[in-house]
C-alpha cells in the first residue's frame, strides 16, 4: 500500500468506516434489491441516482426547447437523452436479471 492509500485507509478508518474498507467490488454492478450502483469501489444510493437521471432529463428538456435557436442544441440534448436512457435502461435490465446488472466500465483517465 502506498503512502496516499495509507493516508486515505487512515481517515477511514479514524471517521468509523474501517469496516466499509474490508468490501471490495471488483465489478461494477446495479443492484435492483436495493436501488444502488457498486461502482470502482464505492456505492451510489438509489437517491443519487434519480437526482441524476432527473438532472439529465430536465437538461435534455432545456436544450430540446432551444433546437431551432441554439447552435449544437440537438447533439446536447441527444447526450443528455443517452444518460436518461442509460439509467433507465439499466434499471429495466436489471429487472429482467433477477435484480442485478453487471456493468461493464471504461475508466477515462
Amino acid at each position: 500500500m502506498n503512502n496516499r492509500e495509507s493516508l486515505i485507509t487512515g481517515l477511514a478508518v479514524a471517521m468509523g468506516q474501517g469496516e466499509a474498507l474490508k468490501t471490495r467490488y471488483d465489478k461494477n454492478k446495479y443492484d435492483a434489491s436495493t436501488g444502488t450502483i457498486l461502482c470502482n469501489g464505492h456505492i451510489i444510493k438509489s437517491q443519487t441516482i434519480e437526482q441524476a437521471r432527473m438532472f439529465f432529463d430536465e437538461q435534455r428538456k432545456k436544450y430540446q426547447a432551444q433546437i431551432d435557436n441554439l447552435q449544437g442544441a440537438y447533439d446536447i440534448m441527444c447526450f443528455y437523452e443517452t444518460a436518461v436512457q442509460a439509467i433507465e435502461m439499466m434499471q429495466e435490465q436489471s429487472l429482467v436479471h433477477g435484480g442485478k446488472v453487471e456493468i461493464k466500465s471504461r475508466r477515462i483517465s
